[in-house]
């Protein structure tokens, strides 16, 4: 059975869109922000997985345009600079001095630029499916993918097994990665 959000709300941004955030866990621990790919995509609370939420405060939200955010597929106000701001948004918002900042895919790309202007903010960085969308990758991404499927292209991630990477995230969330 999933795991229950102990708080969802809408976090409006001043500027037309209001993102959908969710928080699962134990509110007093320490906290990680999970970022999806996409964009467009919306978070899937099965990452939830990942985490021990015994010990851990994990954030998801949906970046603007994308999942229950509103308005959905809006692109006015969306740019990498404005999904950064809301990032730190959200970590003041909800009273949080620093935090794990988990990405994958496109929120990898997203997460790095959040780390770039927000280093003093961070306590860790997990990145998976790195996707930096340099010239070569575009370039996969839009011909050599789009001749195989998207159906196929995401077999592996679906088929990974949440155990190492919940091990991996409470491994640097206690700071034992900084104990050897």
């Amino acid at each position: 059975m999933p795991a229950s959000a102990y708080d969802q709300q809408m976090l409006d941004t001043g500027d037309g869109h209001r993102l959908y955030l969710a928080q699962y866990g134990k509110p007093t621990a320490p906290a990680a922000v999970v970022l999806h790919g996409g964009p467009g995509s919306g978070t899937s609370p099965s990452v939830i997985e990942w985490f021990d939420l015994s010990r851990q405060r994990v954030v998801l939200f949906d970046q603007r345009g994308s999942g229950q955010s509103l308005p959905h597929g809006e692109l006015v106000n969306n740019t990498s600079q404005r999904l950064v701001a809301d990032i730190e948004h959200i970590r003041s918002h909800l009273g949080i001095d620093r935090w794990m900042v988990v990405g994958g895919s496109w929120g990898a790309t997203l997460a790095l630029l959040y780390a770039a202007q927000h280093a003093d903010r961070i306590r860790g960085l997990i990145l998976r499916g790195s996707f930096l969308a340099s010239a070569r990758e575009l370039q996969w991404f839009f011909s050599i993918a789009a001749r195989h499927g998207a159906a196929r292209m995401g077999a592996t991630h679906r088929g990974m097994e949440p155990g190492p990477a919940k091990r991996c995230a409470w491994y640097v969330m206690s700071g034992a990665a900084g104990q050897r």
